[in-house]
């Protein structure tokens, strides 16, 4: 039986990595939503990404508030809420 050793990884913003284009993130962060989100604040007022959020280790309704505050619509599917930006011409029918 071999043991594990825990290992450090180091974290980054999504914002820190300066990319040129957002269509869509895909999150699974399994109880860091509200914290992805913050280190996404400018890429999600720029790129108004379409997201697809996995919450079943955290607060639903912090999650939608914050993305609220950022102008997103929310749809809850099953354990995921879709987040689309309030511009997007995208007809989603729950």
């Amino acid at each position: 039986m071999t043991s594990q050793t825990p290992n450090e990884v180091p974290m980054i913003t999504l914002d820190s990595v300066k990319l040129s284009q957002v269509d869509f993130i895909k999150i699974d962060v399994e109880g860091m939503e509200i914290d992805l989100l913050r280190g996404a604040a400018k890429i999600l007022k720029k790129h108004r990404p379409m997201m697809l959020i996995e919450h079943t280790k955290s607060d639903n309704k912090a999650i939608v508030d914050m993305l609220k505050s950022f102008d997103y619509k929310t749809f809850n599917i099953d354990i995921n809420i879709l987040a689309v930006h309030g511009t997007d011409k995208t007809e989603i029918t729950p």
